[in-house]
């Protein structure tokens, strides 16, 4: 009897390591606010990468040598956007001209509230001021109300719409048919986002999605452009220069090497600030974004000696030194400078409990002479 009881739990193991030799490979990992699962097995049987990104992970979209209509190695344009902050994801963006050697950026684009790119394609994956996912329409944009929109990237087909499959496309077959490498980008109920790589046909890819627990989806530029980059480790490598990603950021900005003694070092970008030789320190360390560095607002408006209030109610700052008076609400690209408008290539925003501001623009205001210095990272002003 004892001999038969082991011959069954032998038998029993047998089938049991069978059963788990012939299920898909599916490796978890969760780390920075992100879940990532390799050799997930989606509709039909497909293999995929899938990236589930939290709400309160902040994208940015970053572009091939920091202008539209161009294109680079992506190793490149990920090492621009580790230089901005704390890179924990990146995923391709919105199609691209990659034969005709032009590199037109095809899909609109929004970024903190402005239209800053026109181009094709009605759906976009946007994402809100208050941390919030979500695909719409372009009408539906407009009816959310773009001053509520942080980023918005077009591209087509859309996949899923409340919750169902809802291919819409006026791409023809011979795009919509084939089974090709995909990148695929949809929208939990709780507003997070959900990021697949692999090779699959769009209405397996809708599917898919659904799988997932998405209850809206697109796609995003695939083929040789599809990419995917997680955690420090590539997931989907593109096949060709990229035009266009979009950066995830975590929630702390990265370590930086250390600079010399007299530099006042940001934690997060390298980045110093000097007034008048005078090495700035700050609470907050300065950041980049799109090419502008921005620094806490009261560390550099002391040390350009003006006199600063703040308004909690209209979230606005005034300053004025002598016959110099500006003002600059948070996420508006508008400075007013003695009554007349300037507009600011990146808004004053609140990061980390600090209102940050453009150091450039505020010092230029006030009459400085503002240089950078590239091999030291060094933002120097001079009166």
């Amino acid at each position: 009897m004892k001999k038969r009881t082991n011959t069954c739990k032998a038998l029993a193991l047998i089938a049991t390591l069978a059963l788990l030799i012939s299920l898909p490979l599916l490796a978890v990992a969760s780390a920075n606010g992100l879940t990532v699962q390799r050799g997930y097995s989606g509709a039909g049987g497909t293999s995929l990468n899938v990236v589930t990104i939290r709400g309160d992970l902040t994208p940015k979209i970053i572009f091939a040598n920091g202008v539209p209509n161009s294109a680079a190695p992506v190793s490149e344009m990920i090492e621009d956007a580790r230089a901005q902050g704390n890179l924990v994801a990146a995923f391709v963006g919105t199609f691209f001209d990659s034969y005709d050697g032009t590199n037109q950026t095809y899909g609109a684009m929004y970024r903190d509230g402005q239209y800053i790119h026109h181009g094709s394609y009605n759906a976009y994956l946007t994402y809100t001021r208050d941390g919030q996912w979500k695909i719409l329409d372009g009408s539906e944009i407009i009816a959310f109300g773009t001053e509520n929109v942080a980023m918005a990237v077009a591209c087509t087909p859309r996949l899923v719409r409340g919750g169902q499959k809802s291919i819409e496309t006026s791409e023809p077959d011979s795009f919509m048919l084939p089974s090709a490498q995909r990148t695929l980008v949809g929208v939990r109920a709780d507003g997070t986002l959900v990021v697949a790589t692999g090779a699959t046909t769009f209405e397996r890819a809708a599917e898919t999605l659904l799988q997932l627990g998405c209850v809206d989806g697109m796609a995003m530029d695939g083929g040789a452009s599809s990419f995917l980059y997680a955690n420090g480790a590539t997931l989907q490598g593109a096949g060709r220069d990229l035009n266009n990603i979009i950066a995830i950021y975590g929630v702390h900005a990265v370590e930086a090497p250390p600079g010399g003694p007299d530099a006042a070092q940001s934690a997060g970008s390298g980045i110093s600030v000097t007034v008048n030789g005078r090495a700035l320190s700050f609470d907050q360390p300065p950041i980049s974004q799109d090419g502008r560095t921005l620094v806490p607002l009261r560390a550099i408006f002391e040390a350009l000696g003006a006199d600063v209030d703040w308004n909690p109610a209209t979230q606005t700052v005034s300053a004025k030194r002598d016959d110099v008076s500006i003002t600059l609400r948070i996420g508006s690209r508008i400075l007013v400078r003695n009554g007349v408008d300037i507009t600011l290539d990146v808004p004053a925003q609140t990061i980390g409990g600090r209102t940050l501001v453009p150091v450039r623009a505020i010092a230029e205001s006030f009459g400085a002479e503002v240089g950078w210095n590239p091999a030291t990272r060094t933002v120097t002003i001079t009166e």
